[in-house]
């Protein structure tokens, strides 16, 4: 019998392949197929400087985990999008609302506090660990608000 390893690796791997079927998903919901191709880049973009800014004001979180393990609890944060998405796919298809964008918005500030609270678990601070990243991330949905918007009123002119 063969038994497979788990590595955190794999496990980063499965946690941003997840991140990106919720992003895609949401950006469908939200604003069509042009929103699904352009918001993931432009969110995973605005995750690189948050990595950063962690790994700078955490020392003893990048001593004990390094860049591998901050860089994991950002895409562990993630999770916390699926039943969002979960959501947002019922709300649309099942009772046919509008409100694939609250889900979205929601979903990315449970991420952020997902994504702090495994921060202070490897060792960040309490303010540098757990508030700039549910901070970043409340960037990061307004950034998306206003992204989708940009996106409808263009498509609507087009």
């Amino acid at each position: 019998m063969i038994t497979v390893m788990k590595t955190p690796l794999l496990h980063s791997l499965r946690d941003i392949f997840v991140a990106l079927v919720c992003l895609v998903t949401l950006g469908l919901l939200c604003g069509g197929g042009v929103l699904a191709i352009l918001a993931p880049p432009v969110i995973v973009l605005g995750l690189l400087p948050l990595i950063l800014l962690l790994l700078l004001f955490n020392p003893q979180a990048r001593r004990q985990s390094g860049w591998s393990g901050v860089s994991a609890t950002v895409s562990r944060g993630f999770v916390m999008l699926i039943p969002f998405t979960v959501l947002a796919a019922v709300a649309h298809f099942w009772l046919h609302w509008n409100a694939a964008q609250l889900f979205t918005s929601s979903g990315l500030m449970a991420v952020g506090a997902a994504t702090g609270f495994e921060m202070v678990r490897i060792g960040g601070g309490r303010v540098a660990g757990a508030l700039l990243p549910t901070v970043w991330f409340a960037l990061l949905a307004l950034i998306w608000m206003l992204f989708s918007g940009l996106v409808a009123s263009a498509m609507a002119g087009a």
